[in-house]
């Protein structure tokens, strides 16, 4: 929705052959704000938990045997996550959770506390 509200006013623009750099930073702004919403992915790869951005290189990658809560959430604040469906996952010696939204929550957690039985889940 917000891409088509990027796109939609350019179409005259594109129509007319006129601005076509107008039209070509608009286009580059719709593809960021695509690659924000899909471009997140969770990877637990034996006991790390990676996340990766489409955008980023390097995103960053967890202990899963440092977590010690996994709570629902809904803050608006930033983070890795493209949906406000999210899930907070605190670490030892952390004070700021990460914040992410896999798309089938109770599984991921699932995965993630079969390797860490540990982990306190809060509902």
């Amino acid at each position: 929705m917000i891409s088509g509200i990027t796109i939609l006013p350019t179409l005259p623009l594109v129509i007319s052959g006129e601005d076509i750099w107008v039209v070509v930073l608009l286009a580059f702004i719709a593809a960021l704000e695509i690659a924000v919403v899909i471009g997140f992915r969770y990877v637990i790869d034996g006991s790390k938990l990676m996340v990766k951005a489409l955008y980023v290189i390097n995103s960053g990658t967890y202990d899963i045997g440092n977590i010690v809560e996994i709570t629902p959430t809904r803050t608006i604040l930033s983070s890795p996550a493209a949906s406000l469906d999210r899930i907070a996952i605190s670490f030892i010696n952390s004070r700021t959770p990460l914040v992410i939204s896999p798309v089938d929550k109770d599984a991921f957690i699932l995965a993630l506390t079969a390797i860490n039985p540990d982990i306190r889940v809060k509902s």
